[in-house]
């Protein structure tokens, strides 16, 4: 994750000269050309403009963020799109991502992963890095959830290497490096790191998913799937039938694993990585269409856009 640039290195940006120089050119010509009677609702403008307009926008983005930290605390999540939509002076003056970044945790709580997408990566470039490990861990989380395990691994490491190890995080890029072919000695590690953090039920569950793949994967001998493993996230619905199938195929109890997998595809609403696994264990003999995870990023982002008007 890209860190901000030393303030006294970053660059002067040349084009906060234009509205100045092009209000002080006005003013010049209208006194030139004897219309000094014009020149004092320029100057109101400018006054307003550079002097009150700036605290009005600081106001009004303080008021939305106690207001949209209000709704998110109570899980009106839906509440966020309309009370962004009252807030006119943000969308027009606010800085970049004032909005879009309560926008995106709304949306993910909803499980709208691919609206949420586009507003994370609206909100990053503007938000203050104080906020952009966050951002980051949900925007990690949206495209593993929509089954681009690439750029789920790709913002997930950004966040481990700039020092924010979460355990969802670190569960992601576990998994994400597993689905991708790419596990090793660190996978294990990153799962029983998530797991010494003392994760929240549904992350422990995650953690305890990918556990099981990673033993089944390495040829080890698997734990069992509790009993009672349930999750409210659909595609931890849909990611505890993927297991069951697995384990169930590892007992060579192949009926039971179909039944798992087809399961498993009805519960993934966002046809994602466990869409992808429980297809290729059913049909192993047929020639697998690409996945999301196996598509370059670019195709597999168009594909999901197709699929967005469904899902949101």
């Amino acid at each position: 994750m890209s860190s901000d640039r030393p303030a006294n290195k970053r660059r002067f940006n040349w084009a906060r000269l234009g509205p100045p120089i092009v209000s002080l050119a006005a003013l010049f010509v209208l006194w030139r050309l004897g219309m000094r009677w014009l020149t004092i609702p320029v100057v109101a403008l400018i006054i307003f403009y550079y002097l009150v307009l700036p605290r009005l926008v600081r106001s009004q983005v303080n008021r939305f963020n106690r207001e949209a930290l209000m709704l998110l605390g109570k899980g009106r999540f839906d509440e966020i799109p309309k009370l962004a939509r009252r807030h006119l002076v943000v969308q027009l003056f606010g800085p970049k991502g004032a909005i879009d970044a309560k926008l995106a945790l709304a949306y993910a709580h909803q499980g709208k992963y691919v609206r949420a997408i586009t507003c994370y990566k609206s909100a990053l470039p503007g938000v203050p890095s104080a906020e952009r490990p966050a951002l980051v861990a949900g925007l990690a989380k949206a495209y593993f959830v929509t089954g681009d395990l690439s750029l789920a691994l790709t913002n997930g490491q950004s966040l481990l290497k700039a020092g924010t190890r979460l355990p969802e995080t670190l569960a992601i890029v576990a998994r994400a490096q597993l689905g991708l072919g790419r596990s090793s000695e660190q996978t294990q590690a990153l799962l029983d790191e998530a797991e010494s953090h003392a994760p929240a039920p549904d992350v422990a569950l995650m953690i305890e998913l990918s556990l099981i793949e990673l033993q089944l994967h390495n040829a080890g001998q698997p734990g069992e799937l509790r009993s009672d493993a349930k999750s409210s996230q659909p595609f931890i619905k849909a990611w505890i039938h993927l297991v069951r199938g697995l384990l169930r195929q590892h007992n060579d109890d192949e009926n039971g694993a179909k039944r798992s997998f087809k399961k498993a595809l009805q519960a993934d609403p966002y046809q994602g990585f466990v869409t992808a696994t429980a297809r290729r264990h059913l049909n192993p003999d047929q020639q697998p269409q690409k996945s999301d995870t196996e598509q370059d990023p670019a195709v597999a982002r168009k594909k999901r856009k197709r699929k967005s008007a469904a899902l949101n």
